[in-house]
């Protein structure tokens, strides 16, 4: 995975939540993945806390999302993946602000992952307006692919949640 830090501390324009984070792309479209049964694999993965995003490579375009890693996450045990849908318009640090997910994943010591749709859309029904239309199955699908390479994450407990659609 390539990383790219930005500058520490800076503000994210749309939540005005505090990003410290690292850039994570995805190694190939279709790279063969394999699934560990909820384990890690053999060693622990580290992970800076706080925000980070994600770039997937879907159906030849890039498609980012964030993700929340508490700090108490240390890498040396799987941890439950919680994917939030934004509603339809929504940019996606705005929704997780509104939720106030940060302090509920850090209590329940959950991976946050919030998705982006194309124009802020998740494909949820025939009227997205998104074109082309997304394949947001395999979106979703590449982003937890890219989770359980990038940290150590139970795909036994990988949930979702959303508001609108």
């Amino acid at each position: 995975l390539a990383l790219r830090t930005p500058t520490p501390g800076g503000k994210d324009p749309v939540a005005g939540m505090v990003a410290t984070s690292s850039t994570q792309t995805s190694p190939s479209p279709n790279a063969p993945l394999t699934r560990h049964n909820g384990l890690c694999a053999a060693a622990p993965r580290a992970h800076m806390a706080g925000w980070n995003t994600y770039l997937a490579r879907v159906d030849d375009m890039n498609r980012d999302f964030f993700v929340y890693v508490p700090p108490s996450y240390e890498g040396d045990d799987g941890w439950p993946v919680v994917f939030a849908a934004p509603g339809s318009g929504m940019a996606p640090l705005t929704f997780a602000n509104i939720a106030n997910m940060t302090r509920v994943a850090e209590e329940r010591r959950w991976i946050l992952a919030v998705l982006h749709g194309i124009n802020d859309e998740l494909n949820v029904d025939v009227d997205c307006t998104a074109t082309p239309f997304p394949d947001d199955v395999g979106y979703v699908a590449r982003a937890l692919d890219m989770l359980e390479e990038s940290l150590c994450v139970d795909v036994r407990q990988v949930h979702a949640f959303g508001f609108s659609r």
